[in-house]
């Protein structure tokens, strides 16, 4: 079997696209290209028009620290000339060198035999056998140069050497006793050994052959002879100490590393007023990003944008896998990217007049409340980390103040989220509001503990963060009216104020179609029980029950509930045009949701409420008189996309049936309701929700708990016959 070798990233990003709808990315990055273009102006300091030798018109001090790379190169460069060549000996030329004198020692060796030989040769030649001997032969007692080294026997001699030797140096050689030179050429071969384990080098070679001339001439043990020998072999020495470029290099590197930089630090003067600007100043500014020249700061904006690429990124991510609920509807995405884009635009002028406002909490509130708690907690990291770079523009992009943002944001702003996430009321946003600052203010006091700094200006603290948490909730109170009524949003205080039983379609619903009214409210009780059991938002369960059946204000009387007595139309009606009222009551419900601005979410349950179910009476009453399909009596749908619509589903038909089959005991009661979840199971309805089995079964036993409240047992009463069906 051939496996699938798909790289994780492109594995990834199939699954993120295979979730999102192409309008869903381009909104995102529409968001993502706003949010951008804040920071980076944020993060654009003030430039200034100077060159190098201008007169400042104004003092300039740094945002941050820096380092002054010009000052810093000089000094760095300082240190490096200072550092002196660095040698090492070269243990093959100690050798050699000891081995040349050793081999001018050799030489001269040779140089004394060959001249005894020829001087013992001349005396027996010339000389009376019985008048001398050899035993009594003095070297130095002989003339050399005149009776024995003629030029035949000069010419003779040097061609058995290797070296170089004058006439003189061969007499005096020669005249030399074997004693003397062997001791003479011990002490000079040790001189030079000792000499080169110390180390000679080129520049000072001279002084240190001088050096053991001087000593050898004040030798008293030594003869004449011997000392100009010797002065002769010590010429032979040479430098044994190599200069070590790696080593050198290394040594200048190491100095240069242990210069303390010039440093800038934040808020000291780079430019005085008044003062020529050096090159050194120029640097300085251009690294800051303070000298206004013709090229962008193209690494900030580049850092900037890999930032927020990332941020994005990541959000999407956690979209994508555990938000999918939110990449369904355009509404919700537009809704956050409104949220980013707000609340990251007017962090910049604020944080200008004050650096410890924090705008994520707004955008906390707002997506809570407008979106859900889930997506919040992830618009909270979003956010915090996005007002940190507007919030640390004033004080450097990677600072103190940027930290402190962060910090404050996502504990402050799951605070809030944590507090909203059952808020009913427009008060409980205060309290939010007051927990995030709270949760602030601990934050600080935190890190001021930390830092060992103390608590002085923690009171403006506590001011500040309790500006940002209630201040944000203000603010969102007051923008929520007007995003409640453009997007069409359910949240819990307009669910409330849709509950109401005076809003006007719920009137007309009790005064026109009560039969529909009193389902309706049995509908939504069985259905809130449900939602509440399976932990859904409860509140767009109920709203939605009680609206699911507007529809049939167009015509009440054709629904049997709201017949009371009367005839019913259907009985002269073709079995199709039944099954048309009945799917116009859907459509007409979700078009008078859209007059009535209802939020979109109880429109959109309204519209899933049938999902695609067969309606049952009219296709089997088209069956007794000829062969039609059941396609042709379904309802047109969609199926339920989330589980609150499939909850309503199921109470809408439990509540249906049960009410029709007159029966008030438990267990007859499970079994309709058993029936019912499983023919919509296999009928495929929540195919495309994400509810389980574990939830059917949750509903079905909270729908038992609902009627087991309404058909309780009853107290019986002397002289009243207690018999079951009169009490039905």
């Amino acid at each position: 079997m051939e496996r699938n070798l798909e790289l994780p990233g492109k594995r990834a990003i199939r699954y993120i696209s295979g979730r999102a709808k192409p309008w869903s990315l381009i909104i995102v990055l529409i968001a993502f290209a706003v949010c951008f273009l804040f920071t980076a102006a944020s993060v654009t300091p003030t430039r200034y028009e100077i060159n190098e030798g201008d007169i400042a018109k104004a003092t300039i001090t740094a945002p941050r620290d820096t380092v002054d790379r010009v000052t810093t190169s000089e000094l760095q460069e300082k240190a490096k000339a200072a550092v002196k060549p660095i040698y090492k000996q070269d243990k093959q030329s100690s050798e050699d060198i000891i081995a040349g004198i050793q081999q001018f020692y050799v030489n001269s060796k040779t140089i004394r035999a060959f001249c005894e030989a020829k001087y013992v040769a001349e005396m027996l030649r010339t000389a009376n056998m019985t008048n001398w001997s050899a035993a009594s032969f003095d070297p130095e007692d002989v003339k050399w140069k005149k009776e024995i080294l003629t030029q035949d026997v000069l010419a003779e001699l040097r061609g058995k050497l290797d070296m170089e030797f004058t006439d003189d140096e061969v007499a005096l050689i020669a005249s030399m006793k074997e004693t003397a030179l062997n001791n003479l050429e011990k002490d000079i071969v040790a001189m030079a050994q000792t000499e080169l384990d110390i180390g000679i080098k080129e520049e000072n070679l001279s002084e240190q052959v001088l050096r053991l001339t001087s000593q050898v001439m004040s030798t008293a043990a030594y003869t004449d002879t011997q000392r100009n020998l010797a002065v002769k072999s010590l010429a032979l020495l040479k430098p044994n100490m190599v200069f070590d470029a790696n080593a050198t290099e290394t040594e200048k590197d190491l100095a240069a590393a242990n210069v303390l930089p010039a440093v800038y630090k934040k808020g000291q003067n780079i430019v005085q007023i008044g003062e020529a600007v050096t090159g050194a100043q120029i640097e300085v500014l251009r690294d800051l990003g303070l000298k206004q020249d013709n090229t962008l700061n193209f690494s900030l904006y580049l850092g900037v944008f890999i930032y927020l690429l990332l941020c994005f990124t990541l959000f999407g991510i956690y979209t994508a896998v555990f938000m999918r609920e939110i990449m369904r509807g355009i509404k919700n995405v537009v809704l956050i990217s409104i949220i980013l884009i707000v609340a990251s635009g007017i962090s910049i002028p604020l944080n200008k007049l004050e650096p410890r406002i924090i705008t994520a909490f707004l955008g906390t509130t707002l997506t809570c409340i407008l979106v859900s708690p889930k997506a919040a907690v992830s618009v909270t990291v979003l956010l915090a980390f996005i007002t940190g770079f507007t919030s640390a523009s004033a004080d450097g992009i990677i600072s103190e103040r940027m930290l402190l943002t962060i910090l404050c944001a996502v504990p402050g702003g799951l605070t809030a989220v944590f507090f909203l996430r059952r808020a009913h009321h427009r008060t409980e946003y205060i309290y939010s509001g007051f927990a995030a600052g709270l949760v602030n203010f601990i934050v600080l006091a935190m890190v001021a503990l930390i830092k060992g700094s103390g608590f002085e200006g923690m009171l403006s603290d506590l001011l500040w963060a309790m500006i940002n948490g209630i201040g944000s909730a203000i603010l969102a109170i007051g923008a929520l009216p007007v995003l409640e009524s453009v997007f069409r949003v359910a949240t819990a205080t307009k669910l409330l104020e849709i509950l109401n039983p005076n809003q006007p379609l719920l009137k007309r619903l009790s005064l026109e179609t009560p039969g529909t009214y009193h389902h309706s409210m049995i509908t939504a009780n069985l259905a809130e029980a449900a939602a509440e059991e399976l932990g859904l938002n409860t509140l767009l369960v109920k709203a939605s029950a009680y609206y699911h059946d507007i529809g049939k204000l167009k015509k009440p009387y054709y629904f049997r509930e709201n017949q009371q007595g009367r005839d019913n139309p259907h009985d002269l009606m073709e079995p199709q045009k039944s099954a048309h009222v009945l799917r116009e009551h859907v459509t007409y419900g979700k078009y008078l949701a859209s007059r009535h601005k209802l939020p979109k979410d109880v429109a959109e349950l309204i519209e899933q409420h049938h999902g695609t179910t067969v309606m049952q009476y009219f296709y089997c009453k088209a069956k007794e008189r000829l062969e039609v399909s059941a396609e042709d009596y379904r309802y047109k749908g969609p199926k339920p996309q989330i589980k609150e619509a499939a909850v309503i589903m199921l109470a809408d038909c439990v509540e249906a049936a049960v009410r029709a089959s007159g029966l008030v005991k438990k267990e007859k009661i499970r079994e309709i309701i058993e029936k019912l979840i499983k023919e919509r199971g296999e009928d495929g309805q929540f195919e495309e929700c994400d509810i389980t089995q574990r939830d059917l079964a949750r509903t079905a036993n909270a729908f038992i708990s609902v009627y087991q409240g309404m058909f309780h047992e009853r107290i019986q009463y002397p002289g009243v016959e207690n018999d079951a069906e009169n009490h039905n």
